[in-house]
């Protein structure tokens, strides 16, 4: 009887559901007063590089690098790597995204593109929307990000999409053009 009384006042266990967000590493450069660290942030979906440094620094000080080579600046000799460094965000005088990283966006948006001539706009979606999140004002992501819309007769959001393809692309230059040709058809 004694036992029936201990499971009668038995507390269940809240089970937690951690659901870890899909992250997308972007190599980039960190430049302190002393060093100059190359490596990866990893930034969740529907984030930018300027989201990760402007974020709240009373609540996170440190800016994880992952696959961190750390290089003197006064020789650029490197002097040491690391799998896992923080940096503290009050040391950081420059951050700019590596040059590896502008090819994996190309990489991404060609992909994107195959996607929308295989008629698989909502996978376009997301992988235009993975460019962008490398680098939010590439010009040819937003563009393409702007057709898939326009496949899927979401005239509004493609609209927006090649305004911001006009406005980051290079003045007169073809994607400006495109982008201007299609804000014209859709004539919101």
């Amino acid at each position: 009887m004694a036992d029936d009384n201990k499971s009668a006042f038995k507390i269940p266990r809240k089970e937690v559901n951690v659901m870890k967000k899909p992250k997308e590493p972007l190599g980039v450069v960190v430049v302190t007063e002393k060093y100059r660290i190359v490596g990866d942030v990893h930034l969740t979906e529907n984030t930018r590089l300027s989201d990760m440094l402007n974020i709240d620094t009373s609540r996170k000080d440190f800016i994880p690098i992952t696959n961190a080579r750390i290089y003197s600046v006064s020789d650029d000799k490197l002097l040491f790597s690391k799998e896992f460094l923080l940096i503290n965000r009050q040391f950081i005088m420059t951050v700019y995204v590596e040059e590896s990283s502008y090819k994996q966006i190309k990489e991404v948006i060609a992909v994107a593109s195959t996607l929308i001539s295989q008629r698989q706009f909502d996978d376009a979606i997301i992988e235009a929307k993975r460019a962008l999140n490398i680098n939010n004002s590439d010009p040819e992501a937003h563009f393409v990000l702007g057709i898939a819309f326009a496949k899927k007769s979401m005239l509004s959001e493609a609209y927006e999409e090649f305004k911001l393809a006009s406005a980051f692309a290079p003045k007169n230059s073809e994607i400006e053009h495109r982008a201007l040709e299609m804000m014209a058809k859709i004539n919101i």
